[in-house]
């Protein structure tokens, strides 16, 4: 006990915590203060002195005088000086201690004080139990090695372990479990810990008093501040959507798979399938970061650990290197084996691209290695790539198809929010904090809208191009200009008191502000120049593309001294929005520039790419920890830990990507209709199907019982939508 008070002591002052040691007696009270925090040694090996019952009485009693933490640990000094009857006088002193930790001891029929191991008696202070100090046999002086025996002090830590599992006395077991089979952090007298494993058991007393403290002044997330403490109790909202999902959705799933002909009024099998798939996998979010049930450790950023993991995958992706199939056989149709040249950023390409991207990305965010400065300006350049696909393949589209129906727009936003939309209700969070769908969907309807304003005019590059330059200069406006974004969130607080960071969010989008400008512009390029008669033979293309590609890796080399002459974040992300083109840029033209570079993929790249949605907003909670700040663990050797994990990470991942696509198509067909896969990022080189606007279908036999209009008109149907969120957010703020 008396390492674990100074290394407390060195927390507050360490020059004056050595100073002290020094002028200190060893079997001796001690007292320490600093900042205006006591720190009391009561030094009694047999518990039982009259310093330690007024302060158990002050304890209880919670008058001005009752100390905070207070840990009692003994029983080495009884093994070593009774004889015989040392257990029965432990025994006898903690069954003494007992009645100030739960009030209703001894009396068996009375509950247990708590099992929660957050508070004292008075909801405020910590009364706890050390665990009896279990020491390195082997290295015990022999007087000593004589009477502390595993023999002897085993029966000790049982009786704790009793009074913990049936009386609810507060014992902290961690404590054991640092030192078990670990050598190196005793003394050399086999009995005291290193300096450095106090602190560490220090820390865990502290977290236990302090965390759940800072629970009650900030409840809201990042819950980060849970170490060692209880998290809150559910809200009735997340009750309620843990009963529906865990037990509702799959008995209502088990009668609609016993009845494919629908006459149950219910959802087809295959929706009631995806609808369940979504509820088990935001309830495992819940259980996995809202509760204890997963451990959660700290990050810390290992050099040797970010470059095995990024070789892995390096190695995983050149592994699975193939040549891309035939367009026709990508859409369902008839597989050809003949070789073909596939276009500019064909589907598989981008498939990779956002594959490779999202490998490094999670493994960014789970080595913690957003405090190196050159890993996190990489990083930037990646996200902005995503924006980047986003404007290139949704302007293609838009001026391909001319599809600005409800249907489309609808599908496209509902495809890529829900499983955003959800979590907010489910683990007490908000939209923004799942950045990436709120940031494709504001540059979709930004594209959106930029497209279809006199979209019969479209044909005219000079008016197309001059429309992005404007929308350029509005979207500046809206997100620089002060009080406009302030004004959009109060009004959203007060009509559906949605409380977002107006600061966050600026920033956000700050960021990348111009790179989807410059993916619809290339998009439009790419589109000019295809539409022209004999483009590959002609000597001007050939000419251009050839300089690009020259002029691709110098552009990469300057700007990688460029910017690495930039020692600060803020300086660096200021220059972000205006430059970010250029690499991007020069990556699609090396990618682009030969036959066999854009005929050949990663497959693990391109599987992970169709799931980089679900992938980025399920790593939250399922693979890293307390919202980001931590890492989820399951108690394992680390590596054996995050390998499992990862496992059940990507596959639920893969399942709530197959889920949510057939959810998009029921909300938007309720009869059943074309799916809506991937509407992230539509791909140029696929005839995506052009839906008209919402049209009734004869109602299939499960619906009849339902007002005809809701079910027929899509209108009636994103109304419904939109007004439950409503309601809910209403009744959740």
């Amino acid at each position: 006990m008396r390492e674990l008070f100074w290394a407390t002591a060195e927390k507050l002052d360490s020059s004056g915590a050595q100073h002290a040691i020094h002028e200190a007696e060893k079997h001796s009270n001690v007292n320490f203060s600093r900042n205006g925090v006591d720190l009391s040694f009561i030094w009694d090996p047999f518990l039982n002195s009259s310093t330690l019952q007024h302060s158990l009485e002050a304890h209880r009693s919670g008058n001005s005088s009752a100390t905070s933490i207070m840990v009692i640990g003994g029983g080495l000094w009884h093994v070593g000086n009774l004889g015989d009857r040392y257990l029965q006088d432990y025994g006898d002193t903690i069954d003494k201690i007992m009645p100030f930790m739960n009030p209703g001891w001894p009396e068996e029929d009375r509950k247990p004080y708590t099992d929660t191991f957050t508070t004292g008696p008075n909801n405020d202070n910590l009364l706890i139990l050390a665990p009896v100090q279990i020491p390195r046999y082997e290295d015990l002086k022999p007087e000593r090695a004589a009477s502390m025996t595993q023999q002897r002090i085993d029966p000790m830590n049982d009786y704790l372990r009793q009074l913990h599992l049936r009386q609810g006395a507060h014992v902290v077991w961690s404590w054991s479990r640092m030192v078990q089979q670990q050598p190196e952090v005793y003394q050399g007298d086999g009995l005291h810990v290193t300096n450095s494993v106090a602190a560490h058991q220090i820390d865990v007393v502290l977290n236990m008093r302090c965390n759940s403290q800072l629970s009650k002044l900030d409840p809201v997330y990042p819950m980060d501040n849970t170490c060692c403490n209880g998290y809150a109790r559910p809200l009735w909202i997340q009750r309620l959507f843990l009963m529906l999902s865990l037990g509702f959705l799959p008995l209502l799933t088990c009668l609609a798979a016993k009845d494919p002909h629908g006459r149950a009024f219910l959802p087809s099998r295959k929706v009631m399938q995806a609808l369940t798939t979504v509820a088990l996998a935001a309830s495992y979010c819940f259980y996995a970061d809202r509760t204890q049930v997963f451990h959660k450790l700290h990050k810390h950023f290992s050099t040797k650990e970010f470059t095995l993991m990024s070789l892995a995958i390096v190695a995983i992706g050149v592994l699975s290197i193939r040549r891309s199939l035939h367009p026709l056989s990508s859409r369902g149709q008839h597989a050809t084996t003949r070789k073909v040249d596939h276009p500019f950023l064909s589907r598989d390409q981008t498939d990779e691209w956002k594959g490779w991207m999202q490998f490094v990305i999670l493994i960014y965010h789970y080595t913690g290695a957003s405090k190196i400065l050159g890993i996190y300006k990489i990083i930037r350049i990646l996200v902005a790539s995503y924006l980047f696909m986003t404007g290139f393949g949704h302007a293609a589209f838009f001026y391909r198809k001319s599809d600005y129906s409800l249907r489309r727009c609808a599908g496209v936003l509902i495809r890529i929010n829900l499983l955003s939309c959800l979590l907010p209700y489910v683990m007490g969070t908000d939209y923004l904090f799942y950045y990436f769908a709120p940031l494709t969907s504001l540059w979709y309807l930004v594209i959106y809208l930029t497209m279809r304003f006199r979209h019969s005019s479209n044909t005219s590059v000079r008016f197309l191009v001059g429309k992005v330059l404007i929308s350029a200069l509005l979207m500046t406006a809206f997100v620089r200009m002060p009080g406009v974004l302030e004004a959009v969130f109060q009004w959203l607080k007060v009509t559906a008191k949605i409380r977002w960071n107006v600061t966050e969010w600026r920033f956000r989008t700050g960021l990348d502000l111009y790179i989807v400008y410059a993916g619809m512009l290339s998009a439009i390029a790419y589109i000019k120049i295809s539409e022209s008669d004999d483009v590959k033979s002609s000597i001007y293309f050939v000419r251009l593309r050839t300089l690009l590609t020259i002029a691709a890796l110098p552009t990469l080399g300057f700007l990688w001294v460029a910017l690495g002459s930039i020692t600060g974040k803020s300086e660096y992300n200021s220059w972000v929005p205006y430059i970010s083109f250029l690499p991007i840029l020069s990556y699609v033209t090396l990618r682009n520039c030969s036959r066999h570079l854009r005929n050949y993929y990663s497959s693990i790249f391109a599987w992970l790419g169709r799931y980089s949605l679900e992938t980025f907003t399920l790593q939250f909670h399922i693979w890293l920890a307390a919202d980001t700040k931590g890492i989820l663990s399951i108690g394992l050797h680390p590596w054996w830990s995050s390998l499992l994990l990862s496992v059940i990470f990507f596959w639920v991942s893969w399942h709530v990507g197959w889920a949510t696509n057939v959810i998009t198509s029921w909300i938007i067909d309720s009869s059943g209709g074309p799916e809506y896969g991937d509407q992230g990022v539509p791909r140029s080189d696929i005839d995506l199907p052009s839906h008209e606007c919402p049209k009734a279908h004869p109602l299939p036999y499960r619906y009849r019982f339902m007002p005809s209009v809701i079910l027929e008109d899509l209108r009636f149907r994103l109304a419904f939508v939109v007004t439950a969120m409503w309601i809910l957010n209403l009744l959740y703020g």
